[in-house]
């Protein structure tokens, strides 16, 4: 049954196409964010042309199909009611015969081919697409992507990206199919009726543009924002997914995963909701298309019986036209569905664009440190102390490159106060070696997570690595030794076991400007000691910025600066 309030909607909204409407900012930003996707499938244009050729022959052919079908059926049964009252009749039963079977190989063969070259071609577009966004994230600086959640980005990544393939397979090529079929259609109806009811062909011409609107514009309005939401709430539900995977022995530790599983199963249930009423109220635009549809149908058959009796029209002539209607009712029905993913893909869209667009540079008011400048000397170790939250990690990210820190300054002393310090700069990347703050470690062997930093490092020098970061003992013990595997699904390190595998990595880099924030943390007093030894002896000759809580946490430097307040204090 079809909802009266939906009913009422779809009315409201064709009586805003008729007249004015207001225009929407939202639509020049869509315009925008789909500008590059739209040049990603001129790319394409012979084999998408290709595609919509055989998207034009399939849904001509199932038209011609059904019309011919019912003229040879009541052409038949015509034919032999003459032979059964005595009247000698000659029928071709051939040509139409051949016909249909013809239309019918059409059909077939044309949509096999469509799906052909329209998914070939979608797919290489996809592959463009893939291609151009992760050179642009890329080019993007690390803080871009920390101030993003994990599930966003995999979200926009995948699921964005996949759900762009309706930009034209949905949203492009149907609405114009069906705009040329209401045309072949109209023409068909048009030669055979335009001497006998021309006020009829008027009315198949108001109706026909109704319809297209019903199935195109009016259901793209009414899906659009249940689009939008459902995007939103799919992309809020894998993160909060993510978050609890990876804090499940947090969560279960504190007694709370009834109450995170509980808010999974809602935000879930919203992303039910929202797909069931974008859903439902196509499911209301098809019931008026096709109401629509069968009453024009009928009111053409109900004439064509009175033009028969009248003897202006054969009978077949009149059910050919009455079924051509019906034909078009399977073309108009899926294009109001088709048309409700425009929310989804202009979300989607929207969402991966915001995740090309670059950071500007911080301006942080409340920030730990304001209006200094760190000179480093080259060959010498220059160490930072500092409590915690201090602004000890931002000065190590501004000297790497990749922050941005209106009034900090960190800079290598006879290289000018910005000095080659950015990550655009291959030369950069080549000398710098960073061990950050927190312990990153992928999932993979232990030899693949040391490779990283030199991708053609035999096992001599692996275990070199390890045995220079005091973890070659514990890693012989292990049963697979380099093979074995650590990170997600992995053996779980410790603390100090992942930290002495991020220095094993920067051995292996062997780059002549180095940063160490917090070196030793997890590492007990004689592992420490160690490890501190083995640094001291390879810092030396290199341009290092060490930083810490205290002097005992780090390697014998050159310069000490001390953090105080908001000032930077050389001791």
């Amino acid at each position: 049954m079809i909802s009266p309030a939906l009913l009422i909607d779809v009315c409201n909204l064709l009586c805003r196409l008729e007249g004015q409407m207001p225009s929407n900012p939202r639509n020049s930003n869509r315009k925008a964010n789909l500008a590059v996707f739209y040049k990603g499938l001129q790319q394409e244009r012979k084999r998408l042309l290709l595609g919509f050729a055989c998207m034009l022959v399939t849904a001509a052919a199932g038209v011609a199909l059904l019309t011919l079908s019912g003229w040879f059926i009541t052409a038949s049964a015509l034919t032999g009611l003459a032979t059964a009252a005595g009247v000698l009749v000659l029928f071709d039963i051939f040509t139409p015969g051949t016909g249909i079977r013809v239309f019918a190989l059409l059909r077939t063969i044309g949509r096999y081919f469509e799906r052909i070259f329209h998914h070939d071609a979608v797919l290489r577009v996809q592959a463009r697409w893939r291609v151009a966004l992760f050179k642009t994230l890329g080019a993007q600086k690390p803080e871009h992507f920390t101030k993003l959640r994990t599930g966003t980005i995999l979200q926009r990544l995948t699921q964005d990206l996949n759900t762009l393939d309706a930009l034209y397979l949905r949203l492009l090529a149907p609405p114009v199919i069906a705009a040329l079929m209401l045309g072949l259609v109209f023409t068909l109806i048009l030669l055979m009726s335009w001497q006998v009811a021309p006020g009829l062909l008027l009315v198949v011409a108001v109706i026909f543009p109704l319809l297209w609107l019903l199935a195109v514009p009016v259901a793209r309005k009414l899906g659009e924002q249940h689009g939008r939401s459902e995007l939103q709430t799919s992309a809020r539900f894998r993160q909060q997914s993510m978050d609890f995977y990876e804090g499940f022995a947090e969560i279960y530790g504190a007694g709370r995963l009834p109450e995170y599983a509980e808010n999974l199963r809602n935000i879930g249930s919203q992303v039910n909701q929202h797909q069931h009423r974008r859903l439902s109220r196509m499911a209301a635009v098809e019931n008026v298309i096709l109401l629509v549809s069968q009453s024009l149908a009928l009111l053409i058959l109900l004439w064509g019986l009175s033009a028969y009796l009248a003897g202006q029209l054969s009978l077949p002539v009149v059910v050919m036209q009455a079924l051509a209607i019906l034909a078009l009712a399977e073309v108009l029905l899926p294009l109001a569905e088709q048309s409700s993913q425009a929310g989804l893909v202009d979300e989607a869209a929207a969402r991966i664009e915001d995740l090309q667009t670059p950071l500007p540079a911080e301006v942080m008011s409340g920030f730990a440190l304001r209006d200094i400048e760190l000179p480093i000397k080259t060959g010498e170790m220059t160490a930072v102390i500092g409590s915690s939250g201090s602004g000890k990690s931002s000065l190590a990210q501004v000297f790497a490159g990749i922050r941005e820190i209106a009034g900090i300054h960190v800079f290598i002393e006879g290289a000018g106060s910005t000095g080659a310090i950015s990550l655009a700069n291959p030369t950069w990347l080549n000398e710098l070696g960073y061990v950050p703050q927190a312990n990153l470690v992928l999932a993979g062997t232990i030899a693949t997570n040391l490779r990283i930093a030199a991708p053609h490092a035999d096992e001599s020098m692996l275990w070199q690595a390890l045995d220079f970061a005091a973890l070659a003992n514990e890693v012989k013990a292990m049963p697979e030794q380099l093979e074995t595997w650590v990170g997600t699904a992995g053996m779980a390190l410790s603390g100090g076991q992942a930290r002495r595998l991020m220095l094993a990595r920067l051995y292996l880099q062997n780059t002549p400007v180095v940063i160490l924030d917090e070196p030793f943390t997890g590492l007990d007093k004689h592992t420490a000691s160690i490890v501190q030894a083995n640094l001291q002896n390879w810092l030396a000759g290199r341009t290092c910025l060490l930083l810490a809580h205290s002097r005992e946490a780090l390697p014998e430097a050159s310069s000490y600066w001390q953090i105080e307040g908001q000032q930077l204090i050389r001791l």
